[in-house]
């Protein structure tokens, strides 16, 4: 695995450096071959929460973005939700919704696929029923966006025993959150590991103990068991 640390100290640069892996991705994806069997169709998974948010926007007003994937059938997909009612505004898909939809000034709209809503056991298995659909029994995405937590989770895993749960095949689980909302449902280290880049964007200096742990591989962490291959880190400080 490679993992690479960038460190911003401004905003503006900060997202424009995410800006940029996504039109490259874009800019590729016609002669990647993982592209070229699924028919064209470019599946990425986004990570929720509030850091993401202001490239979310960027991105949806980005032309060069409308531009690059305006010929690909692009899928977008979220890595975990909460098990709130739809509208709720910890709702990690209404957000992405919202970012990627009033503002959206792209010619070809991404496919956002959302947790269904309701029992999060049932949402599970329907969401990796979707995933098989479009991607067949091994799901790749070409891009994972993640977060970290202070305490080294990452989307719904917060524990170990968390990643090993999704060892056996299984694409998506119930975990439960140290704070409220606990109920929630995630993709599976499994899965969130098979992808062919992984991105961890972090803002501010209060995770830089865990983020010094993540790096050093000193301690068995969550974030760490569902990253592969090229890994960048992009930390606003």
């Amino acid at each position: 695995m490679s993992l690479t640390l960038f460190r911003f100290t401004d905003e503006a640069s900060w997202i424009e450096a995410g800006l940029d892996i996504f039109r490259g991705l874009f800019r590729q994806a016609p002669d990647r071959k993982n592209v070229e069997r699924r028919g064209g169709a470019l599946h990425i998974a986004l990570s929720g929460g509030s850091t993401p948010i202001a490239l979310y926007k960027a991105m949806a007003a980005d032309s060069a973005c409308s531009e690059l994937s305006n010929g690909l059938d692009l899928h977008f997909w979220v890595g975990d939700e909460r098990e709130v009612p739809a509208e709720s505004s910890e709702r990690n898909g209404k957000m992405i919704q919202d970012m990627l939809g009033g503002g959206c000034r792209w010619e070809k709209r991404p496919i956002l696929h959302l947790w269904p809503e309701g029992d999060r056991e049932k949402a599970c298995v329907l969401y990796a029923e979707e995933l098989r659909r479009a991607m067949g029994d091994r799901p790749v995405f070409e891009l994972v966006l993640l977060g970290m937590g202070q305490d080294g989770h990452t989307a719904g895993l917060f524990t170990i025993d968390d990643i090993e749960r999704g060892r056996e095949g299984e694409h998506c689980l119930s975990t439960d959150a140290p704070s409220e909302p606990r109920n929630r449902m995630t993709m599976s280290a499994q899965l969130l590991r098979n992808g062919r880049t992984h991105l961890v964007l972090l803002k501010g200096g209060g995770k830089n103990a865990m983020l010094e742990a993540l790096l050093a591989g000193s301690v068995r962490l969550p974030i760490r068991e569902v990253l592969n291959g090229d890994s960048r880190i992009f930390q606003l400080c």
